[in-house]
């Protein structure tokens, strides 16, 4: 569980010693009826810890993005370890994973790392014990990966995005289909992607021109994202 491995190793007693407390009231004391709970899966199990009343606020937020650090992290060492156990997932048209139960908050993240580390879209699909799946999708330039989606559209319950980042949800008992029709729609999008796009320079800087002053100026333009990509020096 990922609040227990946060407790084995310090995070959870530095999270303790740097929050002032309410009066009246113990930040820690609304964490007693997390520990223990859930299978010990990737899950929303692992948030029962942060939503106790009398729990510090700034400590609720503190620990929340710490458990969403271990969750991504368990997430992506998931994903490595299906790629690394079938390596022809790599040679696909998108990098597909699955999982049981994982925490929708990490499903987008981790399809990002995955499409920036591959260079092609991927898709996070996440198995739930109620029957149904929850899918994010995370593309790359010159690659629609919400109509790819929707060429499944029949089998979904819900679906919404962007080219660039799109979800559904849908059946379990569909997922086979969907996944067969989803490679397929994105094999003809990557067979008509430009082999290279182009190389757009914007302005000329010097050495002499890179300093504090400059990555303040970019940092300023954030967040990167569509549409607003994130400065290449070089």
């Amino acid at each position: 569980m990922a609040l227990n491995r946060l407790q084995h190793d310090g995070r959870l007693a530095r999270l303790l010693r740097g929050v002032d407390r309410e009066p009246g009231g113990d930040p820690s004391s609304g964490l007693i009826e997390g520990f223990g709970c859930g299978t010990g899966g990737i899950g929303d199990h692992d948030r029962v810890a942060i939503v106790a009343p009398n729990t510090h606020k700034r400590f609720q937020r503190d620990l929340a993005e710490e458990l969403d650090i271990v969750l991504l992290g368990d997430a992506l060492a998931a994903a490595d370890a299906q790629l690394r156990a079938d390596p022809s997932r790599e040679r696909q048209p998108a990098i597909l994973v699955e999982g049981e139960g994982w925490d929708g908050g990490v499903l987008g993240l981790v399809a990002s790392a995955l499409a920036r580390r591959y260079d092609r879209p991927a898709v996070v699909i996440s198995r739930h014990t109620d029957g149904f799946c929850t899918a994010s999708a995370r593309s790359v330039e010159g690659i629609d990966v919400h109509s790819a989606i929707l060429a499944g559209r029949h089998l979904l319950v819900r679906e919404g995005g962007h080219p660039m980042a799109a979800g559904c949800a849908l059946p379990c008992a569909n997922l086979p289909e969907f996944r067969g029709l989803l490679l397929r729609s994105l094999a003809d999008a990557v067979a008509r992607r430009p082999e290279a796009l182009p190389l757009v320079i914007e302005a000329m800087r010097t050495p002499r021109d890179m300093d504090r002053a400059l990555g303040s100026t970019l940092a300023r333009l954030s967040p990167f994202g569509p549409g607003n990509p994130q400065p290449v020096l070089g």
